[in-house]
């Protein structure tokens, strides 16, 4: 609006303006025309060389500019100018130069001129001083660039960077190769590298990281863990365990696979190495996977390139991710996300594993959800998938992991199981009736999921302690789970490689690799060896017995004598050692000597014991032991000579040069020099971490000991000194169920020395038994087990007459004493027969004198141990004596809760008498229990299905304890079970919570699940709480109060009794109501109060009497003063008349006034 009012005012100023305008532009042309011609600063001085005493100057212009090139100057004097200094700089070094001085021209001389002091410069850039880098993949094209920049701070005037270079997005380099900037193609790795289009694990360390995972599933269950140049599966303590070591890869390629090298020890047939890959088991051998193996397996996997995978939600809270762990085609609607109804099956059952479960549900569309259980997971997704359900959903029995595993070729849906504790909310919605909407979303997944597995059971037929086996892994090696390898890594030293090498390689014997980057191994000088991988060589020894095994047949007969075929092979491969003795030839030589206590048979040339009961052997001739002594068998090895004995299992954890063999030794100090014997040796080891085991299975038919004698071998080149290595020998029992036992002993091997050593384990019950001999090897050095006796073996000879010790009795003809049988005791030596216990006294349990049971207690008639009378407990509770009746209870059967069903263990408990003693029909409700068949007399015990059981008590001991409210609680303790660790035994405490119903009336069973908890306070002490109105004490007279109801006609009242407020009871006296004479009861209530009322009344009325005596004291006492006062009176009136008064007449003082002189 304002410019269209105004318009003929504004247009003149404007017109105005344009035209100013238009010179200006041609005026900035002309300007700038201008600023192009030549000025002095254009130009720069040069000087002549100087002649009498001066210099011609010229200007010579270095600008783009107009004018002239050359112009003309004055002469100028022969001193330089400062512009003519040349200032001086040092080294580079930090990307700068430092300025150090200035230099002058020739054609100047020096004069005192100021010259500026310059600053530092930078230093002219390098082909060291560029970095490169890949850009980010562009997806239109595919290509990336490499491109260059400079790294330090530098001059890069006379270094032009390289121009980009652009490069396919996804290239892929073989193993040998890598691709990393400034390269822009694969590149070969140089000689004494290598590189892996993967990974390559062969260095452990003792704790894992990122990607690698391990778990472990089961009691007392260890994770995997490594040892350097190894990882096993752990130690298990525990008969039934799972322990699992993980690894996640990305999949690069399609023939991606993963090489795996390992070793198993474990029992045949029982506990297995298995390898998952996506959830499928890998094929494998039996005998790699199970047994004793003491070569190292190598298997190679192919990775598969996709799987199907589910995420699952439910009331839009996350619920799971699970894994697809079958592997059948993916589905058609895979990288959809999709949502469906949740259903369950109509049966009460709610497992869903036959179709006709799904009757009368419409499944089409939806979602199934069922409980595990009764058929395979296979069953479970083809019974939903045939009724058009589009998922499965399983609920597992308990939050421990599970894998489904089986054929699911013909699975096409999605199909996930979750954990107890996430699937019972959707359960119980599903089950109300509650419309449940999932979510599911499916999706390819370029990854692999690898899984080892060591399972670990026990097998009841061979008695193995759990923590005895495991799995062995050296390495672990992917390929195709990286494009390219971004590095070279050098090998260890030990080792070599060409260029271009995918893995290095040992360096063979007697060559060595200090670094390992070399393409080849050095060769030993002349006079050393090396072993193959060695770093260095060392000198090389003369020969001797001790570099070669002596091995020996079976004796044959030859004519009249028996002789065994002599061998010898090197005890290294390769020899340690060079010249000096040469490797003895095979020949026929003597039979090695037989054990003592055993002599040769003339027939067959083997080694034979005497035949008959109570013999032993004196040279070649068997007599027989006297009364009061047993022959006992012993099992002697000494002299170690030809095979080693098959109940001898050697082994080695971790890596080991050569494994334990028999060698010929100079003897121990005590033997001379040039004395030689035959040793059992434990190999020398090849890394500091390596342990040699050797594990010697025996069964002692009585009481008997274990005894043996070793020694050190060393190199020669070995220096002296203390040694980091040990020895542990170890004792365990097989046989738990009779009684465990485990013993560990630290040996002495921690200096160099031939000095003979030796060892001898306290008395051992019969049964079967572990010796387990374990050395931490060091190289060149070695444990020589030089003897090993056995005190009670079964397939030994006697060699003497053992006298019978206290407690035992030793018939004619035996090879074992035999303990003195309950009630009988034996306090001496060398007794054929044990003596009565007198009447009321028991045995003590070790039989060799009699005792009386504690109070309560009384001997048990055929058990040989003391329980409770009448199976009752008795003590003086609050003025008063509370029983506790614990027959009703007897023997119980508790299950842990929480477990597995794999394990799932029942606790037993007996109240009355040992488990052994308990009525058969309570053993028998639990048929899998083996603790009623025990030698040993336990109270409590576990059992886990196919594992033999466990004593956690056997002697009871009773205390009691006041609770809250005046409450008391009984608790009975067991100790004296099974060896739990080292020296120490199970114990269990079982804790009475008294619980009465309501209705003392009612009668209360026993319900193990509902009133029974275990729990596991450590791993050898266990607690049981039995909360029940049967842990209540019994109800007595005490326990009750009475009152009376009011006369009849009859005369007669209702005594009605009721239990006392504070009375916590169950069972025991039950009082009832009952009719009684009103004359012949008074109530005790009352009673109480009539006699407080008449003692109330009789204080009242003496009270009353107080109070009118002292009312009349007082009244009598102010009449007498007045009478007094008037005889006074009277006196004085009669001395006026000169009528003195009578003479008896005196005055009495008042006794509230002082005293005073009476006057007469």
């Amino acid at each position: 609006i304002f410019f269209s009012n105004r318009v003929t005012m504004w247009w003149p100023l404007v017109w105005a303006v344009l035209m100013i305008g238009l010179p200006t532009v041609d005026g900035r042309k002309q300007a700038t025309d201008i600023q192009q011609q030549c000025f002095a600063h254009d130009y720069k001085a040069s000087f002549s060389q100087c002649e009498d005493g001066r210099r011609q100057v010229q200007y010579i212009k270095n600008a783009t500019c107009t004018g002239p090139q050359l112009l003309d100057g004055d002469s100028v004097g022969c001193s330089c100018t400062p512009e003519e200094y040349i200032p001086q700089y040092g080294p580079c070094r930090n990307g700068y130069r430092k300025f150090l001085t200035y230099t002058h021209p020739s054609h100047c001389t020096p004069s005192r001129v100021q010259v500026p002091h310059p600053l530092n410069v930078r230093c002219a850039c390098t082909e060291a001083d560029i970095g490169s880098e890949y850009t980010k993949c562009d997806p239109d094209t595919g290509y990336q660039r490499l491109v260059h920049y400079f790294v330090n701070s530098c001059d890069p005037s006379n270094m032009p960077l390289p121009p980009p270079k652009e490069m396919l997005c996804n290239i892929s380099c073989p193993s040998g190769e890598f691709l990393a900037p400034p390269h822009a193609d694969c590149t070969p790795c140089p000689a004494g590298t290598y590189s892996v289009k993967g990974t390559w694990k062969d260095t452990w360390d003792e704790h894992l990281s990122h990607p690698w995972t391990t778990s472990c599933i089961g009691t007392f269950c260890q994770s995997w863990k490594g040892y350097g140049n190894y990882i096993d599966s752990g130690t298990q303590d525990h008969p039934a365990i799972l322990s699992i070591l993980s690894l996640t890869v990305p999949l690069m390629s399609d023939e991606a696979n993963v090489t795996l090298v390992f070793r198993v020890e474990s029992q045949w047939g029982w506990d297995f190495f298995s390898v998952y890959i996506n959830g499928i088991r890998q094929d494998m051998s039996v005998e790699d996977t199970t047994g004793i193996n003491k070569e190292w397996s190598e298997y190679t996997f192919d990775l598969h390139q996709q799987e199907c995978e589910a995420e699952m939600e439910f009331n839009h809270q996350s619920h799971c991710l699970t894994r697809h762990y079958f592997d059948p085609p993916c589905p058609q609607y895979m990288g959809n996300a999709m949502q469906a109804e949740a259903v369950l099956p109509k049966n009460d059952a709610r497992i869903g594993c036959e179709e006709d479960d799904w009757n009368g549900v419409h499944l089409m569309g939806k979602i199934a959800v069922t409980k595990r259980g009764n058929c395979s997971f296979v069953q479970k997704a083809e019974s939903a998938q045939a009724r058009g359900a589009v998922g499965l959903i399983i609920i597992n029995t308990s939050d421990d992991p599970i894998r489904m595993v089986g054929d699911a070729s013909t699975v096409t849906i999605p199909v996930a199981i979750t954990a107890q504790q996430a699937g019972v909310p959707l359960l119980e919605d599903l089950t109300a009736g509650e419309k449940t909407v999932l979510d599911i979303t499916t999706k390819y997944v370029k990854e692999a999921n690898i899984e080892f597995y060591y399972s670990k059971w026990a097998n009841p037929a061979i008695r193995e302690k759990p923590g005895a086996d495991r799995v062995y892994i050296k390495s672990v090696r992917t390929e195709g789970t990286l494009k390219a390898a971004k590095q070279c890594y050098h090998c260890k030293p030990g080792q070599y490689s060409k260029a271009g090498a995918a893995k290095c390689e040992t360096c063979p014997a007697n060559t060595f690799s200090k670094k390992g980057d070399a393409d080849n191994c050095k060769s030993c000088p002349y006079h050393q060896m090396s072993l193959p991988g060695a770093t260095k060589c060392t000198k090389s020894t003369n020969c001797t017995l001790e570099d070669y095994i002596v091995k020996r047949g079976k004796c044959h007969q030859v004519g009249s004598e028996f002789k065994s075929h002599v061998t010898y092979q090197n005890a290294f491969d390769p020899p340690l050692c060079s010249g000096g003795l040469e490797k003895p030839k095979a020949h026929q030589g003597t039979c090695p000597a037989c054990p003592p206590g055993t002599r040769r048979s003339k027939k067959d040339g083997h080694c034979e014991i005497c035949d008959g009961a109570g013999e032993f052997m004196r040279g070649d001739v068997c007599k027989t032991c006297p009364l009061g002594s047993a022959a006992v068998r012993e099992l002697v090895y000494e002299n170690f000579d030809g095979e080693i004995p098959e109940n001898f299992k050697i082994s080695c954890n971790g890596q080991c040069l050569d494994p334990w063999h028999f060698m010929t030794t100079h003897g121990e100090a005590e033997q001379g020099e040039g004395q030689f014997v035959n040793v059992l040796a434990s190999g020398r080891g090849l890394a500091t971490d390596s342990e040699a085991v050797l594990t010697v299975k025996v069964k002692l038919y009585t009481t008997g000991m274990v005894g043996f004698r070793y020694f050190n071998l060393f190199s020669p080149e070995v220096h002296l000194g203390k040694l980091p290595q040990t020895a542990v020998f170890e004792v365990k029992r097989q046989d738990t169920d009779k009684h465990p036992f485990h013993l560990e002993v630290p040996l002495h091997v921690s200096e160099y020395s031939r000095h003979i050593l030796q060892y001898r384990t306290p008395p051992l019950d019969a049964g079967e038994y572990h010796l387990v001999f374990t050395y931490t090897k060091q190289p060149g050095v070695e444990f020589a087990l030089r003897s090993l006796t056995v005190v009670g073996e079964e397939s030994g000879g006697a060699r003497r007459c053992t006298p019978c010790p206290k407690g035992t009795y030793c018939p004619p003809h035996t090879n074992l004493p035999y303990p003195c049988p309950v009630g009988e005791y034996n306090p001496e030596t060398n007794k054929d027969k044990c003596l009565q216990c007198p009447p009321g006294l028991l045995s003590d349990p070790t039989r060799t004198q009699c005792m009386l049971c504690p109070m309560m207690m009384v001997p048990h008639e055929v058990g040989g141990y003391c329980v409770l009378k009448d199976c009752k407990y008795t003590m003086p509770v609050n003025n008063s004596m509370m029983t506790w009746d614990l027959s009703k209870l007897g023997l119980i059967h508790v299950q842990s809760r929480g477990e597995t069903k794999e394990m799932n263990s029942i606790y037993h408990i007996s109240f009355c008498s040992a488990i052994r003693d308990a009525p058969k029909a309570a053993q028998e409700e639990d048929p899998a229990t083996l603790c009623g068949n025990r030698d040993h007399p336990s109270f409590a015990c576990a059992s886990v299905e196919g594992a033999p059981p466990v004593g956690l008590g056997s002697i009871p001991a009773l205390e009691y304890q006041f609770a809250p409210k005046g409450r008391g609680d009984l608790t009975i303790s067991y100790t004296g079970g099974d060896i739990c660790k080292g020296t120490r035994s199970y114990t269990t405490k079982v804790s009475f919570i008294c619980q009465p119903p309501k209705d003392k009336k009612e009668i209360v069973e026993f319900d193990p699940t509902r009133d029974a908890k275990v729990s596991v306070v450590d791993e050898c002490d266990y607690h049981i709480e039995i909360k029940s109105a049967l842990a209540c004490p019994l109800c007595s007279n005490a326990s009750y109060t009475w009152s009376l109801g009011e006369c009849k006609g009859n005369k007669m009242q209702t005594k009605t009794w009721v239990l006392k407020e504070d009375a916590i009871c169950y069972g025991g006296v039950m009082k009832v109501d009952e009719e009684v004479a009103c004359t012949m009861v008074v109530n005790v209530a009352i009673g109480f109060n009539v006699f407080t009322g008449a003692v109330l009344l009789i204080l009242g009325v003496f009270a009353v009497l107080i109070l009118c005596v002292g009312y009349l004291v007082h009244t009598n006492r102010a009449m007498y003063q007045q009478y007094s006062q008037a005889r006074t009176n009277e006196c004085m009136s009669e001395e006026l008349d000169d009528v003195p008064c009578a003479a008896d007449d005196v005055s009495i003082p008042d006794p509230d006034e002082p005293a005073a002189a009476i006057t007469p």
